[in-house]
């Protein structure tokens, strides 16, 4: 095959990565706007990235609208999403005139997309249940920003895979689907996003807030099924259900915990935190430098202190957001860290320390269980309870220890990095004992530090908080996560265990639910976090 023909071929992959274009209302209407900017923006010489963080933007500000005081804040807020809409179009026509489209775009695209959508609706939904004042609303809205999370996960693993294709030279492959799925995917910006975006500013202008909130609530809904059943092979025997069920049954939980709390209460105690839930945010910060210390002694101190810790924030932000199981990030991890010592050493020290941390986590547990023992007077069935569970973590514990310390990660991981691709030969090193005992010591240290996030939040909610109440919110924290790591990041689980803690100790549970959702609040502010740098950083380095 001729091999100028191949590189139109690979080009053209490659501009449909950032590209969302076609159908009727772009052909009649968008296409007439989005172009003559798109041809103005030539002699500019920026990222289209920046176009995209404008299009959140007005996303943003769309929601803020809905809110405003003057009569027409519906039709103001239809018609500025519909102008977000229009400028992500921007971002995929001029994006076509690059050659070739910076690579990190196609999945910037991709996430943004859905969560534009996903703020929007989600934004709608809050502004019904203001004006009608019916829980029913108010858990469509958890339930459809839910949902909206895990499609940006999928999307985000589906546009990584292809990467990793477009790299690798194999050739991009269309997924077969559903008929209707396109006109779903519309719904969370998947595809045709301009025509769902005229679509919700025509129900606005019509001011026909509900049934637009409810078609889009109900499209979510099938679409995520959709992708959760798209690429499932049937198995005989028993088949591990996807982790989407755990997500939801998680999210289901919680909604039930609201259902029966005080919701006026709930508002009033995180009204009253404030701005002083940045002192509970910034906590996070002593884990993350002890953490990250502890990767370091892993890679024995080769990769400079500065990188490591950019890695530890991008990578594990990458873990909270896509739907792996809390481990999205670890192969983005391996590869920055590559770049300094190679893909086999940087593979076998993330892996190690992935398992470290699921063994400090189980010994943490029982020691914290242990402790709970001695400081607070409990049930008979839930002491025993507290007892088995503190035993059992600290035997798997103990076994995850032998495996670390054994050279099953080492085959492990070089089964894996070969199965990926990343290289064709390994050479297995085995963990020295006082590295394995130091990074150990390390992220209990890591985790002791999470005491000191449950103290200030305490402190937040007006309490005075003694170690005992310490000891038992991180118990009941820490041997649920445990017992329930299917579910991502612990959903309703968490706030469900810190509400049943508050119980014993004699406080009200409706402030057990307030001081979970400040947790929660915590790990999105901290993964935003983590996806700027690693955007900001992406930016600089295409400057260069």
């Amino acid at each position: 095959m001729d091999s100028s023909r191949v590189d139109q071929q690979d080009k053209h992959n490659i501009r449909n990565r950032v590209s969302n274009l076609g159908g009727p209302v772009y052909d009649t209407l968008t296409k007439r706007i989005s172009r003559p900017i798109a041809k103005l923006l030539q002699s500019f010489s920026f990222s289209p990235i920046w176009l995209t963080i404008i299009s959140v933007l007005f996303s943003i500000l769309a929601v803020m609208t809905l809110f405003g005081p003057s009569t027409v804040a519906l039709p103001l807020s239809g018609l500025c999403f519909l102008f977000s809409a229009i400028i992500r179009t921007v971002v995929a026509e001029y994006a076509q005139q690059q050659d070739p489209p910076p690579a990190f775009l196609a999945l910037f695209n991709g996430v943004s997309d859905v969560l534009r959508f996903c703020l929007f609706f989600s934004g709608l939904g809050i502004f019904l249940f203001q004006q009608h004042t019916e829980q029913l609303y108010l858990f469509a809205v958890i339930i459809y920003a839910a949902l909206g999370l895990f499609v940006t996960g999928k999307v985000g693993n589906e546009i990584w895979d292809k990467e990793q294709q477009l790299l690798a030279g194999d050739a991009e492959t269309e997924t077969k689907g559903n008929n209707w799925l396109p006109y779903l995917k519309m719904f969370f910006g998947l595809e045709q996003q301009d025509t769902a975006a005229l679509i919700a500013a025509i129900f606005c202008i019509a001011n026909l807030p509900v049934p637009l909130f409810w078609l889009a609530a109900g499209a979510g809904l099938f679409i995520t099924l959709g992708l959760v059943s798209a690429g499932r092979k049937r198995k005989a025997g028993f088949a591990m259900p996807d982790p989407f069920y755990f997500y939801m049954a998680g999210i289901i939980l919680l909604c039930v915990l609201i259902y029966h709390m005080d919701l006026q209460t709930i508002a009033q105690s995180l009204q009253e935190v404030g701005w002083g839930v940045l002192w509970a945010f910034a906590t996070a910060a002593t884990w993350v430098l002890v953490n990250t210390w502890a990767l370091s002694v892993l890679l024995k101190h080769q990769v400079p202190f500065r990188t490591v810790l950019y890695v530890e924030l991008t990578g594990n932000a990458y873990n909270n957001i896509l739907p792996l199981a809390g481990l999205g990030g670890e192969p983005y991890k391996v590869k920055v860290l590559s770049e300094h010592i190679g893909v086999d050493r940087a593979g076998r020290a993330v892996i190690q320390n992935r398992l470290i941390h699921s063994m400090t986590g189980l010994m943490f547990t029982a020691i914290m269980v242990f402790m709970s023992l001695l400081l607070v007077e409990l049930e008979s069935k839930l002491f025993t309870f507290l007892l088995i569970g503190g035993c059992i973590a600290l035997v798997f514990s103990l076994s995850i220890g032998f495996v670390v310390m054994s050279s099953a990660p080492g085959r492990f991981s070089g089964y894996l990095l070969k199965k990926l691709k990343f290289l064709k030969e390994y050479k297995d090193e085995p963990l020295p004992k006082p590295d394995f005992l130091s990074a150990v010591f390390w992220q209990l240290m890591g985790r002791t530090c999470n005491l000191i996030e449950i103290y200030a939040i305490y402190v937040l909610l007006g309490f005075s908080p003694g170690l005992a109440d310490l000891i038992l919110v991180s118990t009941f924290l820490s041997i649920t996560g445990a017992v329930f790591f299917l579910i991502p990041q612990g959903l309703g689980v968490n706030e469900a265990s810190i509400s049943t803690a508050f119980s014993i100790l004699g406080y009200a549970t409706t402030l057990g639910l307030s001081f979970g959702l400040i947790r929660r609040a915590r790990v999105v502010v901290w993964a935003l976090l983590g996806v700027a740098l690693h955007l900001w950083m992406t930016l600089l380095s295409s400057r260069e």
